[in-house]
């Protein structure tokens, strides 16, 4: 058992050393071009854009804050989270944090998409410049109070830098993970259904022929219906 533990040992730290610089590298790589991409002029136009900068950001801070400590201790051998309480509090809090907002920016991703593909221009109209930037500013504010119980609780113990083990606290700790889990998956995975199903209504009324009658009560005529000249932004 000694043995195994040894070999396990080993090979978190070849891939602390070897994979995570890596993963960490294309990771910032891909953000920085997202963030580029959806900051061009034509493309801030489309408030889903700004959804999905923020979402950049949220996960350079994830990864950065996930990743580096962990290389550092790797190829150093001093592991600052088990010695320092107050960065272990830090870290803990910028990663809840980062990934709370992460998740959520994709959940609005998703609400966007339904929102703009609406056959109701007032629904349509809820996308917005002036309703995105309040929800982007509500967004940071509320995840970054919302976690404050993070660096409040975290404590360096047995495990490392952790939630303390036996109590309460870590009970309800790992409830709320697995449920900040699946609720946005499931926001994700019924906007994107109601999406789709706004797309192919729009494709259905758009070939759907309406009858034109003429006055002099001839044989009817069709032609294709109208539909609203507003494209998918």
């Amino acid at each position: 058992m000694s043995s195994l533990a040894k070999q396990l040992e080993l090979f978190q730290l070849q891939l602390f050393r070897y994979e995570l610089p890596f993963i960490l590298g294309i990771g910032i790589i891909g953000n920085f071009i997202n963030i580029i991409i959806f900051g061009r002029r034509t493309l801030r136009k489309n408030m889903c854009s700004w959804y999905f900068i923020c979402l950049a950001v949220a996960h350079l801070f994830l990864l950065t804050f996930s990743c580096l400590p962990r290389i550092i201790s790797a190829l150093t051998g001093f592991d600052l989270l088990g010695r320092s309480l107050t960065f272990c509090k830090f870290r803990a809090y910028a990663i809840g944090a980062s990934l709370a907002l992460a998740r959520h920016f994709l959940c609005l991703i998703a609400i966007d998409r339904w929102l703009i593909t609406s056959s109701s221009l007032e629904t349509r109209n809820q996308s917005s410049p002036r309703i995105t930037r309040r929800v982007i500013v509500g967004s940071f504010i509320f995840w970054s109070l919302f976690n404050i119980h993070v660096p409040i609780k975290y404590d360096i113990g047995r495990l490392g830098c952790s939630p303390p083990l036996g109590t309460s606290y870590e009970l309800v700790y790992s409830i709320y993970n697995i449920t900040a889990s699946m609720i946005p998956m499931f926001i994700m995975s019924l906007f994107t259904i109601l999406a789709v199903r706004n797309l192919r209504l729009r494709m259905r009324n758009r070939i759907q022929p309406q009858p034109i009658t003429t006055g002099s009560g001839a044989t009817p005529m069709t032609k294709s219906s109208n539909v609203t000249t507003q494209q998918l932004r």
